[in-house]
């Protein structure tokens, strides 16, 4: 399946990723038995080896918002150095797809990279406060909890 985390960064990390990871019928989770982060969706998608052990104990994470994903798009307009690039990406914001707009005017504008940096750094002060709000963190080798969101896994039809 995935990977064991091993520090409070990788934590961070996966749990950042994890924010905008979603898809239809797809949710991320930590496994917090296997201390992982890892998607929960059909298992016909991801097949079953990638899918959580009945009986794990596991915590989802909160996708972000469709408002808190545009706000550090416009954040990141402020940071720009150029007002050219400025005016083009604010002007891809108000596109009636604006998420798809940005992202190819990231690329027409070659700025790509910074973007990408710019979102992650973003992404992970969310994951931080994502596991303050939760009762998460990574102390003494393992992740550890104190939350009331925690369940025990059940694949579906089972009882």
């Amino acid at each position: 399946m995935g990977y064991t985390i091993k520090s409070r960064e990788e934590l961070i990390n996966e749990i950042a990723e994890s924010l905008e990871g979603y898809s239809e019928g797809m949710k991320w989770s930590i496994d917090l038995t296997a201390q992982e982060v890892v998607p929960i969706c059909d298992h016909s998608v991801v097949g079953e080896d990638c899918m959580p052990k009945d009986g794990h104990l596991m915590m989802d994470i909160d996708q972000i918002s469709s408002r808190e994903s545009f706000q550090i798009m416009e954040d990141f307009i402020t940071e720009c150095t150029s007002t050219e690039e400025a005016r083009f990406l604010h002007f891809a914001l108000k596109q009636r797809h604006p998420f798809s707009t940005f992202k190819n005017a990231l690329y027409e504008l070659n700025i790509e990279g910074n973007w990408f940096g710019y979102s992650m750094k973003a992404l992970k002060e969310k994951a931080k406060k994502w596991m303050i709000d939760n009762h998460v963190d990574f102390k003494d080798g393992k992740i550890i909890y104190k939350s009331d969101k925690v369940y025990t896994y059940r694949k579906e039809g089972k009882e």
